[in-house]
């Protein structure tokens, strides 16, 4: 809640206008998962600073982008038992089962990768 009364919320959704790229919008993404877990208030406030079409944005990246992964993740805290967050999400362009869908094929990829590692060696 001391982020969110401090007025953190907003600048970190502003970070993320850096795009998929940028390490201050992984961060950033990163950031606003956390603070949206199990936290209604701040799902509030991030919605009503705009993150989450931002988040949606980073999700274009693919699997591969790590900004995309902290996305995937804010918009699943973001998500939970919220449904006008789930409506806000689906307006801007995904449905919030894509990102839990995104987060499970990230954790599929490193596993196989780890196990070709394995094989190599």
């Amino acid at each position: 809640d001391a982020i969110r009364e401090a007025g953190g919320i907003a600048p970190l959704v502003t970070l993320l206008r850096a795009g998929a790229g940028s390490a201050a919008a992984q961060h950033a993404a990163g950031a606003l998962w956390n603070l949206a877990a199990g936290n209604t208030v701040n799902q509030d406030a991030i919605r009503e600073s705009g993150g989450i079409t931002l988040l949606v944005t980073l999700l274009e990246a693919g699997a591969a982008s790590e900004a995309a992964q902290q996305a995937a993740g804010a918009l699943r805290n973001l998500a939970a038992n919220h449904a006008t967050n789930k409506d806000a999400i689906r307006e801007a362009g995904t449905h919030p089962g894509r990102a839990v869908q995104n987060e499970r094929e990230r954790s599929e990829q490193a596993m196989t990768t780890s196990s070709a590692m394995m094989t190599n060696n």
